[in-house]
C-alpha cells in the first residue's frame, strides 16, 4: 500500500486537493492530524502526552489498520448524519493512505526531518507562488470565519463571504514576510527528498483551468500508484479573482507596492 503526505501551507489549495483524493475509491486521506485543534490530536494524540514520539505518532496514521477502522468509520458515521455523502473504504480495498499538514506545523514540533527519514513515504509538495493572494486568502478567513480555501468555497456558503480586504500598510511588509517565510519552511523540508518520490504541484497551475484540474489529478493517481479515474472535488469556485476585486484600497497597495519585489505578485 503506499503511503502519501500532502505537504502544504494555510490557504494554498489542500481543501480541493483532500477532496478529490478522498472521492477515488482506492485513496484515503486522514486530513490534518498535527494541530492540537483536530480531532485526530484531541483523540488519537493523548498518546503523544504519555511519551509517543511525533515521528510514531504520524507512522500510525499511515500504517496501522486500527487506526484507519476507527478513523474512518467515524467519518463515515459523521457525513451520514449530516448527509454529506457518506462512502467508506475497507482496508483490502485500500490502494494508499495519507495525511495532510503544514510544513510548518513540522518544524515547530521538531520533526522537519520526517520526510527525508522515511524513504517509504511519498510527498504531494502542494504550494502557493504568490504569497499576496495567499495573504489576502488568509484575511478572508478571518474575517468570514469559513474555512476553505479562496476561490474554492463551497458554493452554499460563497455569498456570505466579504470578498474585499483593507491592507494596513504599516504591517504590510511584516505580514509580507511572515507568508513567505512559511512557504520557505515548506520548500526546506523537500530537500533532500528524492524525485521519484516527490510530486510538486503549485497551485496557480492547479486552479488554471479545468484541463489542468483533470491533468494534474491524473499526475497525482499516477503519482500514488492508483487507477486514474475522473474524479472531481465538489469544492466550488468563488468569482472575486482579480486583486482590485479583492483589495479594497487597492490603488494605494499598488502605489506601495510598485518598484519594490512586491510588485511582481501583481502580474500573477
Amino acid at each position: 500500500m503506499t503511503q502519501y503526505i500532502v505537504l502544504t501551507s494555510g490557504r494554498s489549495g489542500s481543501n480541493y486537493l483532500i477532496d478529490q483524493l478522498n472521492r477515488h475509491p482506492g485513496v484515503y486521506n486522514y486530513g490534518e492530524v498535527l494541530g492540537e485543534w483536530t480531532l485526530p490530536r484531541k483523540t488519537i494524540g493523548k498518546l503523544l502526552r504519555m511519551g509517543m514520539s511525533y515521528n510514531s505518532y504520524l507512522e500510525l496514521f499511515l500504517k496501522s489498520r486500527l487506526v484507519y477502522a476507527c478513523v474512518s468509520t467515524y467519518s463515515f458515521l459523521h457525513r451520514l448524519v449530516t448527509l454529506r455523502d457518506p462512502h467508506y473504504i475497507p482496508w483490502r480495498k485500500l490502494s494508499a493512505v495519507g495525511i495532510k499538514d503544514f510544513g510548518i506545523n513540522f518544524k515547530d514540533l521538531d520533526i522537519d526531518d520526517f520526510l527525508r527519514t522515511h524513504p517509504d513515504i511519498r510527498v504531494i509538495n502542494l504550494y502557493r507562488s504568490n504569497a499576496l493572494r495567499r495573504f489576502l486568502s488568509v484575511k478572508m478567513l478571518q474575517q468570514s470565519g469559513v474555512v476553505a480555501d479562496e476561490g474554492q468555497l463551497n458554493g452554499a456558503k460563497a455569498p456570505n463571504v466579504k470578498r474585499k480586504v483593507f491592507i494596513d500598510l504599516n504591517t504590510f511588509e511584516q505580514d509580507m514576510h511572515r507568508i513567505e517565510e512559511v512557504v520557505q519552511a515548506q520548500m526546506e523540508m523537500i530537500e533532500g527528498v528524492s524525485e521519484e518520490r516527490l510530486l510538486n504541484i503549485c497551485f496557480e497551475d492547479l486552479m488554471a483551468s479545468e484541463d489542468s484540474k483533470a491533468d494534474y489529478a491524473k499526475q497525482v493517481f499516477e503519482f500514488l500508484g492508483v487507477e486514474t479515474l475522473p474524479v472531481k472535488s465538489t469544492h466550488k469556485r468563488l468569482s472575486a479573482e482579480r486583486l482590485q476585486d479583492m483589495i479594497e484600497n487597492y490603488d494605494e497597495v499598488y502605489r506601495y507596492c510598485k518598484g519594490t519585489r512586491f510588485e511582481a505578485y501583481f502580474d500573477k
